[in-house]
């Protein structure tokens, strides 16, 4: 006498293959990619810099011993509503700007180099 098993899948086995493991394994890799990458960059903080326009839509950035230029835009800033803006000029640097904002610069190593960028304006000070 045989008990009757199905030799098919139920449709919670079906759906658990399908969706949940390969999510599983997603999050694993992400996961794991980011505590190996946490290693190699670092975030900066805010800090006073020293900005000077030096035409439209260009200034030079001093922060400490090093000096930055940037033109165009900048990867993001801060209105002085408090609005974050991105890849764009900001307003409250005029080519004829001369004096301190607080400006984010951010660090990350690679090959034992390491690479410092300006990374965000804020206008509201």
């Amino acid at each position: 006498m045989s008990t009757g098993s199905s030799s098919s899948s139920s449709p919670l086995r079906t759906l658990v293959q399908r969706l949940f493991i390969p999510l599983v394994a997603m999050i694993i890799a992400f996961v794991a990619g980011w505590i190996n990458g946490s290693g190699h960059a670092s975030s900066g903080s805010w800090t006073d810099a020293t900005v000077t326009g030096t035409g439209a839509k260009a200034a030079t950035v001093v922060v400490g011993g090093d000096t930055y230029k940037v033109a165009t835009s900048v990867p993001a800033w801060v209105d002085t509503d408090g609005t974050w803006r991105s890849s764009s000029w900001p307003a409250c640097l005029t080519d004829s700007f001369s004096g301190t904002r607080p400006v984010l610069v951010s660090s990350t190593s690679a090959d034992k180099h390491t690479v410092s960028l300006l990374v965000a304006v804020d206008c509201r000070k």
